[in-house]
């Protein structure tokens, strides 16, 4: 039996065709991977949608000191490196200030390969986004202020009474409430010192 086969050291055509594909294929795949870390200006944008609600409601809310609306209400605000400050104001109440609260935006982590699309997310602030994306905010009525002090308190079946049958109630420097019993409810007794 003979053997109809015979090597040859030159390249076929065929070879030399699929070097040339696989080449073109890697070609590919870089420029898709160059695509990929495209930026977060392109796969998240460069606005946020955040919410805002207060109790009471019909709040105006001002972002950068410009009048947005008024709450309930859904506002786009276009993502920075700076701090976008929001005031929630409405007559009879203290206006609450506040700054947006940033985190790094996991999407500019597409920028891996490609130090350009850094740069479009820095300028552009898609690099940080917003969050928390929604803001509940308990306004304070004008003129009231909240403090809390500390007190005395007694009962008057656990206190010393003087001999015209008054009640004596120690010396303290906070202030000292006595609750005395005897009758249907409840009697108090304030003394500021």
């Amino acid at each position: 039996m003979q053997s109809n086969q015979t090597t040859s050291s030159n390249t076929s055509p065929a070879t030399s065709w699929d070097s040339r594909k696989s080449a073109l294929t890697n070609i590919k795949l870089l420029g898709f991977i160059l695509l990929l870390s495209g930026c977060a200006t392109l796969f998240t944008g460069t606005d946020d949608d955040i919410r805002f609600e207060s109790d009471p409601a019909g709040a105006m809310v001002f972002i950068n000191g410009i009048e947005k609306g008024t709450t309930p209400t859904t506002v786009s605000v276009k993502r920075s490196i700076n701090d976008v400050n929001i005031a929630l104001q409405l007559d009879g109440y203290e206006t609450r200030q506040f700054v947006l609260e940033k985190e790094f935006n996991k999407a500019s982590f597409f920028n891996l390969f490609n130090v350009l699309f850094w740069a479009v997310d820095a300028v552009s602030g898609s690099l940080m986004k917003h969050a928390p994306q929604y803001y509940e905010i308990t306004l304070r009525p004008n003129g009231v202020v909240q403090q809390s002090t500390d007190v005395d308190l007694y009962r008057a079946d656990t206190l010393d009474s003087n001999e015209n049958g008054a009640l004596i109630i120690p010396a303290s420097s906070k202030q000292t409430i006595a609750i005395i019993d005897g009758m249907p409810g409840y009697t108090l007794v304030f003394e500021r010192k």
